[in-house]
C-alpha cells in the first residue's frame, strides 16, 4: 500500500485546534478549504454548484477556490466550511494516514501539519519525495494533486438494488466452476512468482527489478491470449501492464481488477509479499482463470507501478480512461491481502473499503462470497478517507471502486495492522502459516465478483486439432479435423504462402461439420490454413496449428501488395504530386504486374472505375499533374496481375496537396482551424476542439506528475529576420512545474532555450526535464495572452521549435494551451499553376458549380 494510508490514533486538543483554528489568514481566491459532509448527495451537489472538491476525508471534503463562493455553496446545503490555508498554490499538500509508531515529531520531515483528523494529518511542505517522508512505516502518504473530483456515477441499473436488498445475485454455474478451480497451491504459485522470484530482489518502481517484474506480467498476460500492452505514465518508472478480454455482447462496459506491483523499501532486498505481491497475484490469478472463458462485458487486469510514490500508475490510467470516455462499471483493488491477520476477529475477515458511490459494489462482493462459498468473511464499511491505494484515483473520477485489505490499519475504526510494512521482512513466511490459505480465499472472492459482474457466456473451446488439407481436384482443397462435439462451429481462414510466411488471412467459410471444401483457390498457389472453434455464437478459440496445401487448375490469385508507399508535392511552378510504391511481395500467377491509381478529394473513399485516374501503369512511380494548388488529394494504388487481370484489394491511402517553390513569407498554425494542424504531439499534448481563440487549440489538459512532454513544429528554414508570435494560457503548478520555448538546429537531437519575456519564475530544480531555475511559463494565466520571440539568432538556419512542459512529483495543474502561432521571414510553400479544379477530381465528387449553361 502507498505511503498514503492510516491507522486510527487519538487526537489531542492541540491537534484539533490545527483543524479548526485556521482562519487567521485572509482567505483568497485560491484557498484550501474543509467542507463538512452530511449525506452521500453532497459530493455531486457541491460539484454541480461549481465547487472544486479535491479529496474526501472522514466526514468532510477538501476543496480549493474562493472562500466566499464556497461558503455560499456550502451554506445552501447547511454545511459548514473552514479555511485551512489562504493560498493553496503556495506550497504542496499531502495527507498522511497514521500507522502504529507514528509521532508528530517524525512527521515534521514531511512538513507542517495544518489540519488533522482521527487517523490522518494534512501536511504542507515543499518536497514529499525524500525517503524519510515517503517511506516511513509510521504513515501512508498521499500527495494531493488538487485535481477536481468528478461527480459520482450511479450504480449499474441491474445492481442498484443490491444496496437495500431488493436485488440478489443469481449464481452462475460457470462462475462456480471458476471459483472451484482456485486452491491454495494455485494461489501460492502466483504469489511466489512475484515475491520470491530468482530474477529480482526488489520491485521498487525505478529499479531494474520492477522492469523485470512488469516484463514477467506482460509475458504471462500474452501467453494467456489476453490483449496485452504496456502503459507509460512517469519518466524513469516501470510501466503499467494491462491485459484485456474484450466482451462480446456489451464490450463498452468494463470491469477492472487492479493491484500495484511496485514495493518498498527503496534500497536493499524488498520482497513486498503482502505489500503488494499479494494484490498483483490476485490480478494475475484472475487473468489466468478468466482467460479460459468468454464474457459479455470487457474485463481488464492491471498491474500498476508508482503506487508507493503517489499512485502514479493508477492515477494516470484513471484520468486517461475518464478523458477517453471509458465506461468503467467497477474497479476491484487488492492491496495487502495476503497476511493471515492477528486473530482479531478469530476467523480473519477481509476489510473492504467503499465510498458512497460504491456501496453497491461492496455488497456485490459480500453476496458473491456467500453465494459462491469462497470461504472468506468480509467486513465491508464506508471509508471515504481511505485514499491511499489504487482505487482512489477511480473514486476521484467518479467510478465505483472498492479496496480490500486484511486489516484496515485503523482507518474508519477498523483495527489491526501489518507489522512488516515497508520492510525487507515483508515475506510470505511472515504473512503467517495461514497466509496462503487466506490469499486463496481472497482470490476466489475477487474472482467470483469480477466474473459474475462481467457475465460469462461459455468456456473458450479448444483450438481445432488433427487438421488435414489436401487437393480435391482443380481449384479445390479439402480440409478435415477432429470433432469437438455438439454446439461447436468452425471457422476456416486462408492465407496465400506458407505457414512460416503467410499472407493476410481471410475468412473463407464457417461450418458445423468437421470438413470443408475450399472451392475459391487458384492452381499452383501455396495456401496456409488455420481454424478456430466457436460456441454460443461469440466465444471463439485460439487459432489452430497451420497446415498447407496446393492444388491444380487455373490461376487468378491477385498479387500481395502493400499499396502506396509515399507521396509528396513536387514543389515546382507547375502543380504536381509525385507518388511511389514498392513492388508486390508476391505475384502468384506469373505476371507481368501493372498498377491502377485511384484519387479522390475526400479521405476514406472507395476505389472504383469512377475515381480511377490511371490504369496499367508499369513503373512504381506516378506523377499526377492534374491537380490544383493547395487542394487536398487522396490516393490508393492497386496492383494488377496482367496474366488474368485480377487486382489486389488494399485500401492503404495517402494524401497531399500541391504547392509551388518555396517563398519567404509567414508560417502559421492555428491547430487546424484553417489548413492542417502541423505540430508534432507528445502525450498529453493534443488538438482540443473549441479550446482556442477561434476554434481549436493545442492543449495538454490536466497533466501528470514527472512529465516531460513537448509540442514541436516541423523543420522551418529561417531567413534574415524571423519573428515568432503565439497566444497562450495555462494553469501550471506555480514554480514547481514549468514550461519554456526551445529551438533545435540539428533536427531535434539537441535543444536550447529561446530567450523571451517569460511571465513567471521558478526557484525549484527537481522537475522531470531538468529545466532549472529562472523565468518560465508557470503559475496561472487564465486568459489567452500574446507572446513574441525573436528568432534572429538562428537566421539562415533550418530550425525546429517546441514548447516543453516539465512537472515534478506533487501538485499538477489543469494544463497549457497554445494557439495562433505565426513565424515571419521563413520559407513557406509558394503557389503553383495546374489543372482547372473543374476536372481535377475526375467528375467523381458530383460538384458542378464550375459549369456554365
Amino acid at each position: 500500500m502507498s505511503e498514503t494510508m492510516t491507522i486510527r490514533s487519538m487526537i489531542t486538543a492541540s491537534c484539533c485546534a490545527v483543524l479548526f483554528g485556521l482562519g487567521v489568514a485572509t482567505a483568497g481566491d485560491n484557498s484550501l478549504l474543509r467542507i463538512e459532509r452530511s449525506s452521500p448527495a453532497d459530493r455531486n451537489a457541491l460539484i454541480e454548484a461549481g465547487v472544486t472538491l479535491v479529496t474526501e476525508i472522514d466526514d468532510a471534503f477538501l476543496a480549493v477556490g474562493s472562500a466566499d463562493d464556497v461558503q455560499s455553496a456550502a451554506a445552501s446545503r447547511s454545511l459548514s466550511m473552514t479555511v485551512i490555508d489562504a493560498a493553496a498554490d503556495s506550497a504542496g499538500f499531502a495527507l498522511a494516514g497514521l500507522r502504529p509508531g507514528f509521532t508528530a515529531t517524525a512527521l515534521l520531515v514531511c512538513g507542517e501539519v495544518v489540519a488533522a483528523g482521527d487517523d490522518w494529518r494534512l501536511v504542507k511542505g515543499a518536497d514529499f519525495t525524500t525517503p524519510e517522508c515517503l517511506e516511513s512505516p509510521g504513515w501512508f502518504l498521499r500527495v494531493l494533486d488538487m485535481k477536481p473530483l468528478a461527480t459520482a456515477r450511479p450504480a449499474p441499473s441491474e445492481y442498484a438494488g443490491l444496496i437495500d436488498g431488493k436485488t440478489r445475485l443469481i449464481p452462475n454455474p460457470l462462475v462456480q466452476e471458476m471459483v472451484d478451480s482456485v486452491d491454495t497451491p494455485f494461489a501460492l504459485a502466483h504469489w511466489s512468482a512475484l515475491s520470491q522470484s530468482p530474477t529480482w530482489s526488489t520491485r521498487h518502481s525505478q529499479s531494474q527489478g520492477c522492469l523485470d517484474a512488469t516484463a514477467y506480467v506482460h509475458g504471462l498476460f500474452s501467453s494467456l491470449g489476453l490483449e496485452t500492452s504496456y502503459q507509460h505514465h512517469t519518466g524513469g518508472y516501470a510501466d503499467n501492464v494491462i491485459g484485456t478480454i474484450t466482451g462480446s455482447v456489451e464490450p463498452e462496459k468494463t470491469y477492472i481488477a487492479i493491484g500495484h506491483l511496485d514495493d518498498l523499501p527503496s534500497s536493499g532486498v524488498a520482497p513486498g509479499a503482502d505489500d503488494n505481491a499479494s494484490g498483483t497475484a490476485m490480478v494475475t490469478a484472475l487473468a489466468e482463470i478468466m482467460s479460459d472463458y468468454c464474457f459479455a462485458r470487457t474485463t481488464r487486469f492491471i498491474a500498476v507501478t508508482g503506487e508507493e510514490q503517489g499512485l502514479y500508475g493508477s492515477d494516470f490510467y484513471a484520468d486517461a480512461a475518464a478523458a477517453a470516455g471509458e465506461n468503467i462499471q467497477a474497479v476491484l483493488n487488492g492491496d495487502m491481502i495476503g497476511w493471515q491477520g492477528n486473530g482479531q476477529p478469530t476467523v480473519e475477515d477481509l476489510d473492504l473499503n467503499y465510498n458512497s458511490g460504491s456501496q453497491w459494489l461492496a455488497q456485490a462482493m459480500v453476496d458473491a462470497a456467500a453465494d459462491y462459498t469462497t470461504g472468506l468473511e468480509i467486513n465491508a464499511f464506508l471509508c471515504s478517507s481511505m485514499v491511499y491505494s489504487d482505487h482512489a484515483p477511480f473514486w476521484s473520477n467518479g467510478f465505483s471502486a472498492i479496496c480490500g485489505i486484511t486489516d484496515n490499519e485503523g482507518f474508519c475504526n477498523q483495527n489491526g495492522n501489518y507489522p512488516y510494512y515497508h520492510q525487507s521482512s515483508d515475506t510470505i513466511a511472515n504473512c503467517g502459516p495461514g497466509g496462503p490459505d487466506f490469499e486463496a480465499a481472497v482470490i476466489r472472492t475477487y474472482l467470483a465478483t469480477m466474473a459474475h459482474l462481467a457475465q460469462p457466456i461459455a468456456r473458450v473451446p479448444d483450438s481445432p486439432s488433427n487438421i488435414g488439407a489436401q487437393p480435391d481436384g482443380a481449384n479445390r482443397i479439402a480440409l478435415n479435423w477432429s470433432d469437438q462435439g455438439p454446439g461447436v462451429n468452425y471457422r476456416v481462414f486462408r492465407s496465400t504462402g506458407s505457414c512460416s510466411n503467410p499472407g493476410p488471412p481471410a475468412l473463407v467459410g464457417e461450418t458445423g461439420s468437421t470438413s470443408f471444401v475450399d472451392m475459391t483457390v487458384s492452381g499452383g498457389v501455396p495456401y496456409a490454413y488455420t481454424l478456430s472453434a466457436i460456441v454460443a455464437g461469440s466465444c471463439v478459440s485460439q487459432l489452430s496449428n497451420c497446415v498447407e496445401a496446393t492444388t491444380t487448375g487455373s490461376c487468378d490469385e491477385p498479387p500481395i501488395f502493400a499499396g502506396i508507399d509515399h507521396l509528396a508535392s513536387a514543389g515546382e511552378s507547375t502543380c504536381r504530386i509525385d507518388l511511389g510504391w514498392l513492388p508486390p511481395q508476391a505475384v502468384w500467377c506469373g505476371g507481368p504486374v501493372a498498377y491502377n491509381i485511384y484519387r479522390s478529394s475526400t479521405p476514406g473513399f472507395t476505389p472504383s472505375a469512377v475515381n480511377r485516374i490511371a490504369t496499367q501503369i508499369s513503373s512504381t512511380t506516378f506523377n499526377d499533374t492534374d491537380v490544383v494548388f493547395s487542394e487536398d488529394f487522396h490516393y490508393i494504388v492497386r496492383a494488377v496481375d496482367l496474366a488474368h487481370g485480377g487486382e489486389d484489394s488494399n485500401t492503404h491511402e495517402l494524401g497531399s496537396s500541391p504547392t509551388g517553390p518555396p517563398v519567404i513569407g509567414t508560417w502559421a498554425d492555428n491547430a487546424g482551424d484553417s489548413g492542417t494542424a502541423a505540430l508534432a504531439l507528445t502525450s498529453p499534448w493534443h488538438v482540443a476542439a473549441g479550446a482556442g481563440l477561434n476554434g481549436a487549440a493545442y492543449a495538454t489538459g490536466t497533466y501528470g506528475n514527472y512529465l516531460c512532454s513537448a509540442l514541436s513544429t516541423p523543420a522551418l528554414q529561417l531567413d534574415t529576420d524571423p519573428q515568432m508570435v503565439f497566444w497562450t494560457k495555462y494553469e501550471i503548478e506555480n514554480s514547481y512545474d514549468k514550461g519554456e520555448l526551445q529551438v533545435s538546429i540539428d533536427g531535434g537531437s539537441n535543444w536550447i532555450r529561446v530567450p523571451m519575456t517569460y511571465p513567471g519564475s521558478s526557484s525549484h530544480t527537481y522537475d522531470e526535464c531538468d529545466l532549472g531555475t529562472g523565468s518560465f511559463f508557470t503559475g496561472n494565466l487564465p486568459t489567452y495572452t500574446q507572446f513574441t520571440a525573436s528568432l534572429t539568432p538562428w537566421a539562415g538556419l533550418e530550425v525546429m521549435l517546441r514548447w516543453e512542459l516539465s512537472s515534478d512529483s506533487g501538485v499538477v495543474g489543469s494544463g497549457w494551451w497554445i494557439d495562433e502561432i505565426s513565424i515571419t521571414d521563413v520559407a513557406v510553400p509558394g503557389t503553383c499553376s495546374g489543372a482547372d479544379s473543374l476536372f481535377s477530381d475526375g467528375f467523381e465528387s458530383g460538384d458542378t458549380s464550375a459549369w456554365s449553361p
